[in-house]
């Protein structure tokens, strides 16, 4: 066993407090560890980019600074300024190129032997007309785009006459400008992921993921997907490489994967569903069942999917088809049976358990939370709980942070108050905030009350947790949709 612990640089993908705080928070669970992250203002938000000359320049004092042994880099931050101007910037590969070979440079100037662990997005098609994140034509020519890319890419697997006359159809009825302005964005993009692969063979990057936010069955997101990895193969990187559905809990499953790299460790946890049907569900906004990204989350953390193993990852999965609480879609069954029965799997089998409600999208399971907190706090077998925005960002999150306890308390640097901290955020966020408050805020138009609407579940869960301390809230982007829960 190694006697270090690591200092690690990360530069996260905007500030949102999934993405920034989370990380960071998770990181504290293992006593020691030092995360380096660049100031917050930095950092990009909704309506404006990260300053990547302020974030090079902070790079360099803080590589000069420390011994910096891993570093951690959402790449969208240092190529386009984060995710959303990825889609948005009118910015040229060859200044794009610029900019990640300055920042190359710079991180690796003092100690070539640092690993870097890096992420980067496969452009996401959204199927709707809201231009929030995208371009100013997506409020009019979404859902068409969307469309023309499924079309696009479904063709060349399936010649039929009826999909073509629709696809000529949709092209006539876009603009010519909007679908060539589109298209050099998508070209663009793909042209930089592909210049990724040959850090990764040139020994830059150790390890590379590309993450596929809101995925379809077909479209050119998924054809770029399988044009990288095949590149990846050829160029004999695939080992190093991995595409997985998912964004936002990117930079943090790869914390975890870095320190189990670290340390030389492979941690087995056993994903357990309560529905054989149920596991072979398509989530929504991914293109691979849910066991298949449970799996897939286990890899990437840095662990091994074993059914022998002592560390149990409880899935609360949808029945059907998964609802959306933040869209207030509800078609799933209304059956409990998934959520009693993971309960009871706690109660009995007195193994170490994760859980990752993903039964909706967009926020917990009110049935689940409600019985499983009744089950009393066990902070030597409970590992984690998680339920916000989609599947992969559950999985990959929860996972992660199971990994990093797991390890710290092998290591006996295990931190009980930073690892309820986490706990205590996510399930004032996942459960009270998203299932239950966001939906009374955006019905009254009015955020002021947050504190008020949030108080019945703080309650709950600091008896839970013997947690309690003063809470903050805030909207870091000034919608609804994320909160910022401050302690």
């Amino acid at each position: 066993m190694s006697d270090k612990i690591p200092q690690i640089l990360i530069i996260p993908i905007d500030n949102r407090p999934v993405c920034y705080d989370l990380p960071m928070q998770a990181a504290e669970i293992f006593d020691g560890v030092k995360v380096l992250c660049p100031n917050y203002e930095f950092l990009g938000d909704l309506n404006n980019d990260a300053n990547i000359k302020e974030i090079q320049k902070w790079t360099k004092k803080t590589v000069q600074a420390n011994d910096i042994d891993i570093a951690i880099i959402a790449l969208d931050t240092i190529a386009y300024g984060g995710l959303i101007p990825s889609r948005r910037t009118t910015m040229s590969f060859e200044d794009i190129k610029e900019n990640i070979d300055d920042f190359f440079k710079i991180l690796k100037k003092k100690n070539k032997k640092m690993k870097i662990y890096a992420v980067s997005s496969i452009m996401r098609i959204s199927n709707n007309n809201i231009n929030e994140e995208e371009k100013s034509y997506w409020d009019k020519y979404g859902r068409d785009l969307f469309r023309y890319s499924y079309l696009s890419h479904k063709l060349l697997r399936n010649y039929d006459v009826e999909l073509e006359a629709e696809m000529i159809k949709l092209a006539k009825s876009i603009p010519f400008e909007v679908i060539d302005d589109y298209l050099d964005t998508r070209k663009r993009n793909y042209d930089i992921n592909s210049y990724y692969i040959d850090l990764v063979k040139s020994g830059t990057i150790s390890r590379l993921v590309f993450s596929q936010d809101d995925a379809a069955e077909f479209g050119f997101n998924i054809e770029e997907k399988e044009l990288l990895w095949k590149q990846s193969i050829k160029e004999i990187v695939s080992p190093k490489v991995t595409i997985k559905t998912g964004a936002d809990e990117m930079i943090i499953s790869l914390l975890s994967r870095a320190l189990c790299d670290f340390y030389g460790e492979t941690i087995g946890i056993s994903p357990e569903f309560f529905d054989d049907e149920a596991k072979k569900i398509i989530s929504r906004y991914e293109d691979v069942s849910v066991e298949k990204s449970a799996n897939a989350a286990i890899e990437l953390c840095g662990g091994q999917a074993d059914k022998k193993a002592d560390l149990k990852l409880v899935i609360n999965a949808p029945n059907q088809v998964q609802d959306e609480i933040s869209l207030g879609i509800f078609k799933d069954s209304k059956s409990t049976h998934q959520a009693d029965a993971l309960v009871e799997f706690i109660k009995k089998s007195g193994k170490k358990y994760i859980v990752a409600d993903v039964k909706n999208a967009n926020g917990a399971d009110n049935h689940l939370v409600e019985k499983f907190i009744e089950h009393s706090y066990d902070t030597d077998k409970f590992y984690g709980f998680g339920a916000w925005n989609t599947t992969g960002n559950t999985l990959g999150t929860v996972v992660a942070i199971a990994i990093i306890k797991e390890l710290a308390k092998k290591y006996g640097k295990y931190n009980e108050e930073a690892f309820k901290k986490t706990q205590y955020i996510r399930l004032l966020d996942d459960w009270a905030y998203q299932s239950n408050v966001r939906k009374i805020l955006r019905s009254s138009g009015e955020t002021k009350s947050v504190s008020d609407e949030m108080q019945p579940y703080k309650e709950k869960i600091s008896a839970w947790l013997n947690y309690d301390i003063d809470t903050y809230y805030s909207f870091p982007w000034e919608r609804t949709f994320e909160i910022k829960i401050e302690l």
